[in-house]
């Protein structure tokens, strides 16, 4: 999601294809970038994060657009779809195991964003607490989106 700038993307996906053997089959899976629904907690994060991510050139809007990247690059019999996740205890096992990736990885890229802002890690600590709390009071969920296409040929 935020490893790829967005200008980037087709670039990724056409690489992908080019690799990929001809009848083959791309699977491109992303977070959304939000949760629903979400509280203000949940909107401060989101928008701290967002701000960020348009600063170093990562639109997350290009998420909404993995089955258009395939399409372009070239597949055939591209489907798009959308995955609600529910992350938390609430949620079961799987539900759970999606709140420690979530929390890690908003960790992980706190540490590395928070040096090129003037936002204290510690304020990104409490956001993420408070939206995790949301998450669980709100029983909220994410989206993934999911793309996949056939490289033509064979």
């Amino acid at each position: 999601m935020v490893a790829i700038p967005a200008q980037a993307w087709p670039g990724v996906v056409r690489e992908l294809v080019r690799v990929t053997r001809p009848g083959g089959w791309i699977e491109l899976l992303e977070l959304s970038d939000g949760i629903q629904p979400a509280g203000p907690a949940t909107r401060r994060l989101f928008d701290w994060f967002t701000g960020i991510s348009r600063q170093l050139g990562f639109e997350l809007a290009v998420l909404h657009q993995l089955g258009e990247l395939l399409q372009q690059a070239g597949c055939v019999e591209v489907t798009s779809q959308d995955i609600p996740a529910p992350p938390g205890r609430w949620a079961g096992a799987t539900g759970q195991l999606l709140l420690t990736d979530v929390l890690q990885g908003i960790n992980v890229l706190k540490d590395a964003l928070c040096p090129r802002t003037a936002t204290p890690p510690e304020q990104v600590d409490q956001m993420l607490r408070e939206a995790a709390q949301e998450w669980m009071r709100l029983q909220a969920w994410y989206v993934f989106h999911a793309a996949s296409g056939r490289r033509p040929g064979a």
